[in-house]
């Protein structure tokens, strides 16, 4: 959701984002910045190509990659990462919720999806009094776990309350509450670590994210221009991958002919043969 605060930022277009130091990059957060994230007023989720008419729309899937892009001031952003403790830990019908706390002041709650396979959530009241402590009721092998983007196989039995770990995820929203949905993780063992992530974080947030995106009017032309190109490119290969199908029927549909005519070839063939073996047959035995 666009705030007061962000009103005065110019929002580019999808094209351009490959010129933010955010794009296609695990951006190191806190959870009460993941928070500060929005979407202007009239921007799509998954592209922003207004001012500019198709078909450079056409751009705004292929640099957005597909998902939903949210902004921190005007910073495109898709992917994050974050680290800090695992509070709680909660199953629900098609996804389990981690809640992390980084000591931002605020907590982030953590989505990791289910498989498709994966029909019933693991609960106290459906597990046997053998499977505790909770990091074995969660154990992988009965709770499937899949990524967002490409659907790989997750592990996250080891995500238990009491952990610290990396999560590294994609943006998502429910309910007015940002979420980072799983994509992939690691665990934090060691405080130097933890700590490393933190100066980076910082640094980033200092030297990048505390001042608002700006390019200049020929670096516009020039992805433009680019993206033209792009769209330009895109289209040819669609024309020849149609006229590949095209060329590909009609092969077919000649073959298919090709056989009709062999077939009823072999037919008259047969019906010639069989009404002179009658007539042989009638004078023999006649």
């Amino acid at each position: 959701m666009a705030t007061v605060g962000n009103a005065h930022l110019e929002y580019y277009p999808a094209f351009c984002f490959k010129a933010s130091p955010t794009h296609f990059s695990w951006v190191k957060m806190s959870a009460a910045d993941v928070h500060r994230l929005h979407q202007p007023i009239g921007f799509k989720g998954r592209s922003n190509c207004l001012p500019f008419p198709f078909p450079l729309c056409f751009l705004c899937v292929l640099h957005t990659g597909g998902q939903k892009v949210y902004f921190y001031k005007n910073y495109p952003i898709r992917f994050v990462t974050v680290v800090g403790v695992i509070l709680q830990r909660e199953e629900k019908a098609r996804r389990t919720i981690l809640l992390l706390d980084d000591s931002s002041g605020a907590t982030l709650e953590i989505v990791a999806l289910y498989s498709p396979e994966r029909t019933q959530p693991l609960t106290a009241q459906n597990l046997e009094p053998a499977d505790h402590p909770i990091a074995e009721a969660l154990d992988s092998s009965r709770t499937m776990h899949i990524t967002a983007t490409d659907k790989k196989a997750l592990d996250i039995s080891a995500l238990v309350p009491g952990t610290v770990a990396k999560i590294k995820g994609t943006l998502s929203q429910f309910r007015d509450t940002m979420q980072v949905v799983v994509e992939k993780f690691s665990l934090i063992k060691e405080t130097n670590d933890e700590m490393r992530f933190l100066d980076e974080r910082l640094r980033f947030l200092v030297g990048v994210l505390c001042e608002p995106w700006v390019l200049s009017e020929e670096e516009i032309e020039l992805l433009e221009r680019e993206a033209e190109r792009e769209v330009s490119r895109a289209g040819d290969e669609r024309r020849r991958a149609m006229e590949r199908m095209k060329r590909r029927a009609e092969r077919e549909e000649k073959d298919m002919r090709r056989i009709m005519r062999r077939y009823e070839s072999d037919e008259r063939a047969r019906e010639r043969g069989g009404g002179c073996l009658s007539r042989e047959w009638g004078a023999a035995y006649g």
